[in-house]
């Protein structure tokens, strides 16, 4: 009878393992640096700076490579206070199309300096938070330029493209 018992406590651990685990192995990656490239995903930043930091914007711009990851269709980003830990979302998700510029006011990074970029399978997965793609920065990094107009922002980027293709 003890046998019996624990084949069947073993039978409801192994299922209440296998309920318990995620339907797909989430991947987080620490982006680091201004220009970076992963699983179809690539990252440039750039600062474009104004007469004060409440005038100057950082440009994040994201290009997807749909051969590459053809399953990513949704992302957001969120901001994240590395030591309370308070997180709020900068959108709400939006379609990940090939290519997305996003402008921040630079002293949106004074409090919530870290940016936490998701990427999700479809819009179920984006509505249950379940991203398929995490890229994480603890701050705006360090190698990114500040430029001084639009026209410099946008030959940096078509510049570091090239570069990193």
């Amino acid at each position: 009878m003890s046998k019996v018992l624990g084949i069947v406590a073993g039978l409801v651990l192994i299922i209440l393992l296998i309920a318990g685990r995620p339907a797909f192995a989430a991947t987080e990656i620490h982006g680091a640096d201004s220009s970076f490239r992963s699983q179809g995903i690539t990252i440039l930043w750039a600062i474009l700076k104004g007469a004060s930091e409440e005038a100057s914007f950082v440009h994040i711009r994201i290009f997807h490579d749909k051969a590459a990851a053809p399953g990513l269709r949704f992302y957001r980003i969120e901001a994240v206070d590395p030591f309370s830990k308070e997180r709020a979302w900068v959108g709400k998700g939006e379609p990940l199309g090939i290519v997305q510029t996003l402008k921040i006011i630079r002293t949106d990074f004074r409090d919530k300096t870290e940016r936490w970029l998701h990427f999700y399978e479809d819009r179920e997965s984006l509505e249950k938070g379940q991203a398929a793609l995490t890229i994480f920065y603890h701050g705006v990094p360090d190698t990114a330029p500040e430029v001084l107009t639009e026209a410099e922002l946008e030959a940096y980027l078509v510049q570091v493209l090239s570069r990193i293709k």
